[in-house]
Order: structure tokens, then C-alpha cells, then sequence
């Protein structure tokens, strides 16, 4: 028995479609795979990320507790009487609270992690930008930012609240 040309073409279609559909199940296997991966690799990254800030807030924490009497004076609008080596402490807790917020604000604009900073009102950042000043401590841009839209959003929801206040007539 004698193939003819058209015979070994459709012998060559058939190999080749079978190869194709090899070829396919192969790659829908890999993206699989690869999907897999970047999703466990998503995970370890968030995990990392919000333990990062777990270590941050108790280093910081600690910070503040080993400096407790130098914050409430600070805070009690007597920095001027401290002392040069307790000013430059609490310059240096500062800045690492400033560092703080803006990795904060950064990590929670990438969709990283849920904004702490959400639950601080205006006012109570207000709080934290005078020790910043007080203490020559400049924040970031992104924290300046932050805290102008914030208190945008902050007008827009009172002043929707007023609006919604029935006025009663005199």
C-alpha cells in the first residue's frame, strides 16, 4: 500500500492538530501554575507588609513609652523647656512618626493595607502636625497631601450633613 501525497498531508494535519491541542492543554496548565504562584506571592507580600507595620508601630511605641515624660511635656506645649538632649529625642521620635505616616499613607494608596489613617479625624491629625512643627519636623508631601484632601472630604461630609438638617422656621 502506496500513500499518496494528499494521504501524508491529512497524516501531517492530524499529527499537527494533535500537537496544537498538546501544545494548549501545556500552556493552560502553566498559566495555571503561574497564577497560582503570583497569587501566594501576593499574600506573602501583604503578610509581610502589614507585619512590617506591626513592627513599626511597637518599635515606635516602645520609643514613646521609654520617652513618656518628654512626650507629655511636649504635648503640654512646654517643649521649649526641654532640655537640648531631650528636644533632639523627641526631634528623633518625630521624624520616625512622620516616616510612619508616610509609609502608612503610601502602602494604603497601593491597596496594601487598610488606611489606619482613615479613623483620624483632621482635628486629631492637627494635633500631630503641631508636635511635628514643634519639634522642626517637616512631613512628606504625600502626608501634606493626604491630610488637604482629608479635610476637603471632612467639609464635604459636614456640609452634607447641614443640608440634610431640616432648618425649623422662626
Amino acid at each position: 500500500m502506496q500513500l499518496s501525497i494528499a494521504d501524508l498531508g491529512s497524516i501531517g494535519e492530524l499529527v499537527g492538530s494533535i500537537a496544537v491541542l498538546f501544545t494548549l492543554v501545556y500552556l493552560a496548565i502553566q498559566v495555571r501554575h503561574s497564577r497560582e504562584l503570583l497569587e501566594r506571592n501576593e499574600k506573602l507580600s501583604l503578610g509581610q507588609a502589614f507585619q512590617s507595620r506591626i513592627d513599626a508601630r511597637r518599635d515606635r511605641e516602645k520609643i514613646v513609652i521609654s520617652m513618656a515624660d518628654i512626650v507629655a511635656e511636649s504635648q503640654a506645649g512646654q517643649y521649649s523647656e526641654l532640655c537640648d538632649a531631650d528636644k533632639l529625642k523627641m526631634r528623633t521620635l518625630a521624624s520616625l512618626w512622620a516616616d510612619w505616616w508616610d509609609n502608612n499613607i503610601y502602602q494604603s494608596s497601593l491597596g496594601f493595607t487598610s488606611a489606619l489613617n482613615d479613623e483620624v479625624t483632621t482635628a486629631q491629625f492637627e494635633n500631630i502636625l503641631l508636635l511635628w512643627k514643634t519639634a522642626g519636623v517637616s512631613p512628606s508631601a504625600r502626608v501634606l497631601r493626604w491630610y488637604e484632601k482629608k479635610k476637603k472630604d471632612e467639609d464635604k461630609d459636614k456640609d452634607k450633613k447641614e443640608q440634610q438638617t431640616p432648618r425649623v422656621s422662626e
